[in-house]
């Protein structure tokens, strides 16, 4: 993992499909979400939740699937996760500041891989939430 300076002038976009996949959040956070991209002109936003679970990240990027599994996943939390593909540093940087501005809470945020796109969702979602801890501890 490299930790090199985002540069956040950097408006070059990778090859992948411009979505936004929004998990664990409320059903009234939901609804601001929707309306806030709506005021912005967003419709590439995929909401999950856990019947997405075992789904593979980039199966659900490029087909919008929201179709439901048989898998049951109810003991899964609902921890606020959000996965940016296709989004130029620029826009990342863009986004954190809107969740920040809008008062959403504050989600676990990933961007899309090489190696994350073959991954199911509750994998990455775990993964990125011991990231998340193992920084926690260091401070």
């Amino acid at each position: 993992m490299s930790f090199n300076r985002i540069d956040d002038n950097n408006n070059e976009k990778p090859n992948d499909p411009h979505k936004i996949l929004i998990y664990g959040y409320s059903d009234q956070d939901m609804i601001k979400f929707e309306d806030s991209f709506k005021n912005v002109g967003e419709n590439d936003f995929i909401f999950l939740n856990n019947s997405n679970l075992n789904q593979k990240v980039y199966d659900i990027i490029i087909s919008n699937n929201m179709s439901e599994n048989n898998t049951s996943n109810e003991d899964f939390p609902n921890i606020p996760f959000i996965l940016l593909s296709g989004f130029s540093n620029k826009e990342v940087m863009d986004f954190f500041n809107f969740i920040k501005e809008n008062n959403f809470p504050k989600p676990l945020i990933a961007l899309l891989t090489k190696t994350n796109k073959s991954w199911f969702l509750k994998d990455l979602i775990k993964d990125v939430y011991q990231e998340h801890m193992i920084m926690i501890n260091k401070k």
